[in-house]
Formats: C-alpha cells, sequence, structure tokens
C-alpha cells in the first residue's frame, strides 16, 4: 500500500469503517423482517418502509438522539488496536 500512496492508518480506518457497515446492515436486516411481523410498542404496523413515520415525535427525537450520541461516542475513540488479552480495555 506504501508504493500506492496509501497509509496504515488509512487502511485500518477504512477496514473499520467496512466492519460497522456490514453489522449495521446485518442488524438493520434483522429489524427489517421483525418489524413486519411483530407489532412496536407504539402500535405501528404496516409495511417497514412506512413505520417510521408512524413513530411518535418524542419518542422519534429520543431515538434520533441516541444513535448519534452512539455515533459520536464511536467516531471519538476511532480506531483502536485490538488486545486480546483485555477485552474490556478494547471495548470500553
Amino acid at each position: 500500500f506504501a508504493q500506492a500512496g496509501i497509509s496504515l492508518n488509512e487502511v485500518k480506518r477504512n477496514r473499520e469503517a467496512e466492519v460497522m457497515h456490514g453489522r449495521v446492515a446485518m442488524i438493520a436486516s434483522v429489524g427489517y423482517l421483525a418489524g413486519e411481523a411483530v407489532s412496536g410498542p407504539f402500535n405501528i404496523n404496516g409495511p417497514a418502509n412506512d413505520q417510521l413515520q408512524q413513530m411518535p415525535l418524542p419518542a422519534f427525537i429520543l431515538l434520533t438522539v441516541a444513535i448519534a450520541t452512539a455515533e459520536l461516542k464511536r467516531a471519538q475513540i476511532g480506531w483502536v488496536e485490538a488486545d486480546i488479552g483485555k477485552w474490556n480495555k478494547t471495548l470500553w
């Protein structure tokens, strides 16, 4: 990669982004199927594409703030080299 002008940190950042997008896609596909099969806590039903618009505004704001907080915390940490012996250090 050095000959192509790509640094090791850039490779690690791209690898982390790819893994995170893959995880989000897997969770989203399960949520999509489960959302259509089970009625939610706010009596939301119908096709999964229409369910977010049926959500009450306070719950939508809370969901948005929770997702933004989690993403900002993860972005501030950035790439952390995995330490197999100390998972608490790696995860938190």
